[in-house]
């Protein structure tokens, strides 16, 4: 229920709806269990899928809302033909998860370099207790 590290909705319908149906084990703002703060890659549509399938979908001009609509769908297809893709996502998700709770909270940032060309970009993961 977040986007590109938004707050998560928290209406209380989808609160309400969140707790019919999954009781006591939903995890976000004003739920059971508080999603952690400042923890958006946590959040596998975070750190995996908006900018992948952003990626896929842009890599020519768009030119109407169909093509969109239509490489939009295409795109998730593809994605969701490559199993291998699903085990990397769990992967990650359960190490970012683990390096979470073994800093029991505490205020980190866990940062790793890529280089691409001539450029670094830096990945952050914060957590805070």
């Amino acid at each position: 229920f977040s986007f590109h590290g938004a707050p998560a909705h928290f209406l209380v319908n989808v609160r309400y709806h969140l707790t019919s149906r999954f009781q006591e084990r939903w995890i976000g703002r004003g739920g059971p269990v508080v999603w952690p703060p400042r923890s958006p890659n946590l959040n596998p549509l975070d750190y995996y899928l908006w900018g992948h399938l952003k990626s896929m979908v842009y890599v020519t001009s768009v030119d109407t809302i169909d093509e969109l609509t239509q490489r939009i769908e295409n795109c998730c297809q593809q994605i969701r033909n490559k199993s291998k893709i699903f085990e990397r996502v769990r992967s990650l998700m359960r190490r970012r998860a683990k390096l979470c709770v073994e800093m029991e909270g505490a205020l980190n940032i866990y940062c790793k370099l890529k280089l691409f060309s001539i450029f670094h970009r830096r990945k952050c993961f914060i957590t805070q207790k």
